[in-house]
C-alpha cells in the first residue's frame, strides 16, 4: 500500500518528492518535498485526498458529522518548500551611463542576463536603481525589489548593505570595495539576496 500512495503523491503537481515512512506494515508519516511556488495549501488537500481515499481518515480535516468506523487515522504529513538550488551565476559588472537628463544603471550577470534602469541624478536614485537591477536579476518572480535601509563604508574598505523586502524581514549583505562603490553595492545586495 505505501508504494501506491508514494506514486499517487509524487505525481502530484507541485510535489518533488515525497516519501512514505512505516513501522513495520504500518505507515507512520509522509514527508513532502514542493517544487519552488508550490501551493502548499492545494498539495496539502490533494495528499488528505489520496489518504482518505486509501482508507485514512485525516487529523487535519474539519470533523465530520458521520466518521466511518474502522477507518486508521491518518499519518502525520510534513510538507518542506524546496530550498533554491546553488546558483553558479554570480555578478559580472555595473555600468553608470550619465547624460544630461541624469544616469542610467545597467547591472549584468555571469550568465549574461542584464537589467538597465533609470537612476535620476542624485547619490539615492542611483542606489535604489542598483538594488532594483539586482534584484530583478537574483530574485525570480519579485514582486517588489527590496528597500535599502542602509549603506555603510568601513575603513577597511569592506561596504555594508542593509535591506528590508515586502514582508519587513531584514537582509544583509557585505562586499569589499576594489574599483568603484556602485560595484560594491551592487556585490553587497547580491550577497543580501542570493544569499
Amino acid at each position: 500500500m505505501s508504494e501506491a500512495l508514494d506514486r499517487a503523491i509524487s505525481a502530484l503537481d507541485g510535489v518533488a518528492s515525497a516519501r512514505i515512512e512505516t513501522d513495520g506494515a504500518a505507515i507512520v508519516g509522509v514527508k513532502v518535498v514542493l517544487d519552488a511556488g508550490a501551493d502548499e495549501r492545494a498539495v496539502g488537500l490533494a495528499i488528505g485526498s489520496i489518504l482518505e481515499a486509501h482508507g485514512f481518515r485525516s487529523r487535519v480535516a474539519p470533523e465530520r458529522t458521520k466518521v466511518e468506523p474502522g477507518a486508521p487515522p491518518m499519518p502525520p504529513v510534513e510538507i518542506a518548500a524546496q530550498q533554491k538550488p546553488e546558483r553558479s551565476v554570480q555578478l559580472q559588472s555595473v555600468t553608470v551611463e550619465e547624460d544630461h537628463s541624469g544616469a542610467t544603471v545597467t547591472v549584468v550577470d555571469s550568465g549574461g542576463n542584464s537589467a538597465t534602469l533609470r537612476a535620476g541624478s542624485t547619490n539615492e536614485g542611483r542606489r535604489k536603481a542598483i538594488v532594483d537591477a539586482v534584484a530583478s536579476l537574483v530574485i525570480e518572480s519579485a514582486t517588489s525589489p527590496p528597500r535599502l535601509v542602509e549603506v555603510m563604508q568601513r575603513e577597511d574598505g569592506v561596504l555594508l548593505v542593509v535591506l528590508e523586502d515586502a514582508d519587513g524581514a531584514k537582509l544583509a549583505g557585505a562586499s569589499v570595495v576594489h574599483s568603484g562603490s556602485d560595484f560594491a553595492v551592487a556585490a553587497a545586495v547580491w550577497a543580501a539576496l542570493a544569499g
